[in-house]
């Protein structure tokens, strides 16, 4: 091997070495070039607390109409973004996820302009933490047997804490209603529902027959 030779290929490993580090500082550049190279758009989502309105890091998976995966990952540290390449004219579903939030579904409708464009969205999610109030229902609706109203309730009650194996809640009733009919209806829903739901009997004054609030945010494995 000569000098010249020699010479050549650092030159090539140089501008490889540069090309990397081009790459990785210009990131989301790529991802912006990829959507105007397609004629797709760049979903720019910016993920926030309903209730402060500060950036929030969540898991989220995006599928389109027919369910397919699209999208998934974890919102960005600081901004609380999600920033992805989606074709236009299709609603995609966005399902939010994490240890300190409530699991929830988001819809964003991408408009076919037949050109690049960035799709700004900005969605709200709900932390969870103990004292919160989940669900206030008319349950018994001044009976002692539930309501269908009420039975519908304690079923979102359940799929709430299906989707959410971290939350334990309190589940406090008052008025005419029973306590055992609560316990009986949500006993139907299994051990890993009723394992995180204490029922309690309500204060005096309480607004509705049940009402529902975060007891504590724990481990799902303890």
């Amino acid at each position: 091997m000569n000098l010249q030779t020699t010479r050549i290929k650092a030159s090539v490993k140089i501008a490889l070495a540069a090309a990397a580090l081009a790459c990785a500082f210009l990131g989301f550049a790529s991802v912006e070039a990829a959507a105007q190279a397609n004629k797709s758009s760049l979903l720019l989502c910016s993920v926030v607390d309903k209730a402060t309105d500060k950036p929030v890091v969540v898991e989220y998976k995006i599928t389109d109409e027919e369910g397919n995966n699209i999208l998934k990952g974890r919102t960005t540290p600081k901004e609380g973004l999600i920033k992805g390449v989606v074709d236009q004219g299709h609603v995609y579903t966005i399902r939010f996820s994490g240890v300190d939030i409530l699991t929830t579904e988001d819809t964003v409708q991408i408009v076919e302009m037949g050109e690049y464009y960035i799709a700004e969205r900005k969605l709200g999610v709900r932390m969870i933490k103990a004292g919160n109030v989940l669900m206030e229902s008319k349950a018994f609706g001044g009976g002692a047997s539930l309501t269908a109203e009420g039975k519908r309730d304690l079923d979102k009650l359940a799929q709430l804490l299906m989707d959410n194996r971290t939350v334990h809640v309190e589940v406090s009733v008052a008025g005419s209603g029973s306590l055992d009919a609560v316990k009986q209806y949500l006993k139907s829903k299994g051990r890993i529902v009723n394992r995180r739901i204490d029922v309690v009997k309500g204060a005096a004054g309480q607004k509705d027959d049940v009402v529902v609030k975060v007891s504590k945010v724990a481990d799902p494995f303890n």
